[in-house]
């Protein structure tokens, strides 16, 4: 018994010594390192989709921030029969008890982790991979964009006031890096939306591996961003050039009157550049439900939503916006 145990043991040892490392070093099936996981143009796609399904949340652009942007500026009013959110808000009174505060960092700065795998992603420069890289760009300068509006003074006030902090790679999760000045993040955001605007090619390259439609950024985007980033920062001359960019250079055209009322109620992207410049695709498969932008307006939602009157009446009779 002795002999044959000593002969298993050798046989099994001899067998273990005969495999190939890599057999016995293998990766962990669910989770994949950041260098590891955007090593072609398809991975890196698939990152860019997932960088955007952070911007849907409805703790970003799925309802917090254009609700805030809403009832912030008066445009709305929440209605005494309501389901008792936003109500700290609609008092201008912010705590550490308000949820919807802390979750518009988070989110944000979750958009750009995810931004930040992609530019970063060891892969060579092609058309489709500066069109990628292109969209990343624009997507940490957009979250920069909120994240410095909602948690600093403003340019114009006190460019050196205390912004966010700037984080541009990966460090682990448990850094705590310290705020970069307003003046030096609305630098990283207009570095990065003209890194993306010279990246990203006019027209969507052969071989995208995503539609080139409203639903994904594209190099006007970029610039109608920036026209955005260059107003808020007082730089009226900046702003105004941008936006001519996007309005003489972009392709993009408006409908007409009569056809508003219907180009706003269809769902679907649009690839012709009529009226929208970029969406995100909050559609049957991916909305928020009843966490969502249209559910918190809709009479047959929430219903909390309303329109002030001098928003209203800020439209003329004529104006067919009025009449929605």
């Amino acid at each position: 018994m002795k002999i044959k145990a000593y002969m298993i043991l050798i046989a099994g040892a001899a067998f273990i010594s005969s495999c190939k490392k890599e057999v016995l070093d293998e990766k962990p099936p669910t989770s994949v390192s950041i260098t590891d996981a955007i090593k072609t143009e398809n991975d890196m796609a698939d990152a860019v989709n997932g960088m955007y399904a952070t911007m849907r949340s409805s703790n970003s652009f799925g309802r917090d921030i254009p609700v805030f942007g809403d009832l912030l500026t008066d445009n709305i009013y929440i209605s005494s029969s309501n389901s008792g959110r936003y109500l700290a808000q609609n008092n201008y009174s912010f705590t550490v008890a308000n949820t919807e505060v802390d979750d518009i960092w988070a989110q944000n700065y979750y958009t750009i982790l995810q931004a930040n795998r992609i530019i970063n992603a060891p892969l060579a420069s092609t058309p489709v991979s500066n069109q990628l890289r292109g969209e990343a760009y624009t997507a940490r300068g957009l979250a920069y964009l909120e994240l410095v509006n909602f948690f600093a003074r403003p340019y114009t006030t006190d460019p050196n006031a205390e912004g966010v902090p700037i984080v541009t790679s990966f460090q682990g999760p448990t850094i705590k890096p310290s705020r970069n000045k307003v003046s030096e993040v609305y630098t990283r955001i207009i570095t990065d939306l003209d890194s993306a605007y010279l990246l990203m090619p006019a027209t969507a390259p052969a071989g995208l591996p995503h539609p080139a439609s409203s639903e994904y950024i594209a190099k006007y985007a970029a610039k109608a961003i920036e026209a955005r980033a260059y107003l808020y920062k007082g730089d009226y001359t900046n702003a105004r050039d941008a936006a001519l960019a996007v309005v003489n250079s972009g392709g993009y055209s408006l409908v007409t009157a009569a056809n508003f009322a219907g180009y706003w109620a269809n769902p679907a992207a649009t690839t012709n550049k009529v009226e929208t410049i970029f969406e995100l695709a909050l559609n049957t498969a991916t909305n928020n439900g009843t966490a969502g932008l249209d559910y918190i307006y809709n009479p047959a939602g929430y219903g909390d939503m309303l329109a002030t009157n001098d928003l209203y009446n800020s439209y003329s009779a004529t104006d067919v916006r009025r009449g929605l």
